[in-house]
């Protein structure tokens, strides 16, 4: 609907997530299913912070980025920094491939 064009395009602009809990359980599932990368829970492990691992779990799970700040009680713009340093830390480009690592280190 057109509504739901205008939020989407709403969230995307501030950064949130375009997918819905529902795909995203899906995709999470799919990538489960692949083999990972034995190393991947490391590198996160030794790169991110405690928080940070916890924002990336709730990505990898569908979360947006206000209900990231709704359950770790913290601003949306402080879960944009987390997201961002994440991103940096990971050299990763998007939420999506940082939650697809996720993912298949086992970390979630």
């Amino acid at each position: 609907s057109i509504q739901d064009l205008i939020h989407g395009i709403e969230s995307a602009a501030v950064g949130e997530s375009l997918i819905s809990p529902h795909i995203a359980g899906k995709v999470l599932q799919h990538v489960r299913a692949t083999t990972a990368s034995p190393d991947a829970a490391a590198t996160i492990r030794a790169e991110l912070s405690d928080r940070e691992i916890q924002v990336l779990k709730l990505i990898a799970n569908g979360k947006d980025n206000a209900m990231i700040a709704g359950e770790l009680h913290i601003s949306p713009k402080t879960v944009k920094n987390h997201i961002s340093n994440i991103l940096m830390k990971l050299q990763m480009e998007n939420r999506i491939q940082a939650a697809v690592y996720a993912v298949r280190s086992g970390i979630v």
